[in-house]
């Protein structure tokens, strides 16, 4: 999904890739990403030792997610809509 992901970004885009790809190979014309001005990032995650860093955080309350809303699983199709219309200010939560 990595080159199909590139040409979906629009102007100024950004795609964060976490991990490795299946085959680790990767096909694009790099003059789109010239063109368009779009931002890679790749990453693995980080260390056992960030990690834990991380959820020693979360367990003292100093790094806290920002919800923006609870919607139900069953108005799924608007919880999309939401963010696709950029409405949202946090994560937006399906609550089954």
């Amino acid at each position: 999904t990595f080159e199909k992901s590139i040409y979906c970004l629009n102007r100024m885009g950004r795609l964060v890739s976490v991990g490795s790809h299946g085959n680790h190979w990767a096909r694009m014309d790099l003059r789109h990403v010239y063109m368009k001005n779009l931002r890679i990032f790749g990453t693995n995650l980080g260390s056992i030792l960030e990690l834990r860093t991380i959820l020693e955080f979360l367990e003292s309350g100093q790094l806290k997610a920002i919800v923006d809303t609870r919607i139900p699983l069953s108005d799924a199709r608007d919880a999309v809509q939401y963010l696709l219309d950029r409405k949202n200010k946090g994560k937006v939560i399906l609550v089954p």
